[in-house]
């Protein structure tokens, strides 16, 4: 990876991180304050509702801080190597857990009769996204095994 396309890469994800660290500290508590307060039979799971958002915001924010090690990783070799596989199937394992967070919370929002529409879709689809990035992931992961052994093969030929 070129290093000016590297530096780009690692100055948006910079800005993902500390955008998810803005929501998680001011937007988050925010929101749910303003609900519990228009709607004060809410006020119960104010709680759970906080401490949801916090951990799908770290799995994100996770997902991030991973990119940005293979992104280091990528500018020299070092992405042919296992270490390399440990990170990406570790951004799969968070993948999972941001979409059973968001599972969970469609569930528990069901459960509740606390339904609107959009918010329901919303979860629906950022579970779904989820669930593809991981796959997406996965196969990519495939590709980088094969690539890693293509590489190998090529360093003991020359």
């Amino acid at each position: 990876m070129r290093k000016m396309t590297s530096v780009g890469v690692k100055i948006a994800l910079a800005l993902l991180v500390g955008f998810t660290v803005l929501i998680e500290a001011l937007f988050v508590p925010l929101g749910i304050e303003q609900i519990t307060q228009v709607y004060p039979e809410t006020g119960r799971v104010a709680v759970p509702a906080f401490v949801w958002a916090v951990l799908t915001l770290a799995c994100a924010q996770a997902i991030l801080v991973i990119l940005w090690r293979l992104t280091a990783l990528a500018s020299g070799d070092g992405i042919f190597t296992e270490t390399a596989f440990t990170w990406v199937r570790a951004m799969i394992g968070f993948a999972y857990a941001m979409a059973a967070l968001l599972a969970a919370a469609w569930l528990a929002l069901a459960a509740l009769t606390w339904t609107p529409p959009l918010v329901m879709y919303g979860l629906l689809g950022a579970g779904l996204l989820a669930v593809a990035f991981a796959l997406v992931v996965a196969v990519m992961l495939g590709l980088l095994r094969r690539a890693t052994a293509l590489a190998t093969e090529m360093a003991q030929v020359v």
